[in-house]
């Protein structure tokens, strides 16, 4: 049920499903497993970096009191922030190895389904972020760029290690429904997600001469997909064609114009500004702001709310301050920032330090949530808020945490059964 709601929230908000039940249900549900994993458990309960998690929820409360918000408004970030982690806690104190295999095929199969959705909703409406992106969502155009980057992140990492060709088609097809979605990123940070993943395997292994072949067949395969890429997105081709030409000047000029602000209107600053902006704001603000930010929930919007919490609403700033970072360090500060990167680097940290003491443990998804990182990172500080905010983003990051979680326990404790 849990990832159901998340994969098929699209198909709901398209059927007008009352957005509770989906908005609502995620956390509960999660909530729920984990109120049933800590009964089950009885006082042995695994809770990874539980003094991060916990200072973290504290600082949130902290700056939606000091800031005179509503607990709903709190409670409500904290679903958006921190869902995923709860969940993260159920699977390594899972202790069934058929359950655990069972709920990786079905996010597996859940996260393939977004490829043929995407295929039909090119056939139903065309190229476009609106109307849908997969049966995730039907407003959230950023996840066209950060949901295929991410899965990329993990079907590289197989396709290093075992050299099979149907993951790259994979991730072809990946790339196949960014551009149906007509994001131009796309063009960028596939590419650099590949070569990315390609750096780490060269960190994470010794130099031999089968891995240095891949010297040849990374840039290619990097080639192929910008090529194909800069082809089929309209805006990037002079005939602003699905089929256009191949023109680097015509792309670079166009990329350099668009991240240039030409209009006066606040509204419509670019990222980069509006990175620069929100955070001279912040530094000027008041001692209180800059710890804590200003309210925890207070850029979170929803029906029960009489305000409309929207950046543009608040701060009078659209486009360029859609970063999740953005989005965080208004919220609740730099310390709530702080603690919400520091939790995700202390498991990397942690997952690396296991894989330099075992690296046979199924290294291609250590290889996959390394170089997910990278675009969770790069997403939340120069991209979009969907890393913080998107529940199918972080579940899915999470979940890969968790797996290899298991796995460091398994290597402690022989009852506990390696998950491949």
């Amino acid at each position: 049920m849990y990832w159901a709601l998340i994969f098929f929230t699209g198909i709901m908000q398209l059927s007008d499903v009352p957005s509770s039940i989906y908005k609502a249900g995620v956390p509960l549900m999660a909530i729920l497993l984990l109120l049933v994993t800590i009964y089950k458990c009885k006082g042995v309960l695994k809770f990874p970096h539980s003094l991060l998690v916990i200072t973290y929820v504290f600082v949130s409360i902290i700056s939606g009191v000091i800031n005179n918000l509503d607990a709903f408004s709190v409670i409500y970030f904290l679903s958006y922030t921190i869902v995923s982690y709860f969940y993260f806690v159920v699977i390594i104190n899972e202790s069934d190895l058929d359950r655990i295999t069972s709920i990786k095929k079905f996010v597996l199969a859940l996260a393939l389904i977004q490829i043929p959705a995407g295929v039909v909703k090119f056939f139903l409406i065309g190229q476009t972020e609106k109307g849908g992106i997969g049966t995730m969502e039907t407003g959230a155009g950023s996840l066209s760029t950060i949901f295929p980057a991410l899965m990329v992140a993990f079907v590289i990492g197989q396709f290093l290690y075992t050299k099979k060709i149907k993951y790259l088609i994979v991730v072809f097809l990946y790339l196949v429904f960014g551009i149906i979605g007509d994001k131009r990123a796309i063009v960028y940070i596939i590419p650099a997600v590949i070569i990315l993943a390609y750096g780490i395997f060269m960190r994470m292994n010794k130099f031999s001469m089968n891995n240095l072949r891949m010297i040849i067949a990374i840039p290619t395969v990097v080639f192929v997909v910008f090529f194909f890429s800069v082809k089929t997105l309209p805006t990037l081709n002079r005939e602003h064609s699905n089929w256009g030409s191949f023109d680097l000047n015509y792309v670079f000029n166009y990329t350099a114009n668009y991240n240039k602000t030409s209009s006066t209107n606040s509204e419509e600053v670019s990222r980069q500004e509006g990175l620069v902006f929100f955070t001279n704001h912040i530094i000027g603000s008041p001692p209180s702001v800059f710890l804590f930010g200003e309210g925890a929930g207070n850029l979170v919007s929803s029906g029960f709310k009489s305000n409309e919490s929207t950046m543009l609403s608040i701060y009078g700033v659209r486009y360029g301050g859609r970063m999740g970072f953005v989005w965080l360090i208004l919220q609740v500060g730099i310390l709530g920032s702080a603690l919400f990167f520091l939790i995700i680097f202390r498991i990397n940290q942690n997952i690396w330090k296991y894989y330099k003491r075992n690296s046979s443990s199924n290294p291609a998804i250590i290889l996959g949530f390394l170089t997910a990182t990278g675009v969770i990172l790069w997403d939340a500080m120069l991209y979009s808020n969907s890393s913080v905010r998107y529940e199918v983003i972080k579940g899915i990051y999470f979940f890969a945490a968790a797996l290899i979680y298991r796995n460091m326990s398994a290597e402690k404790n022989k009852k506990i059964k390696y998950v491949n």
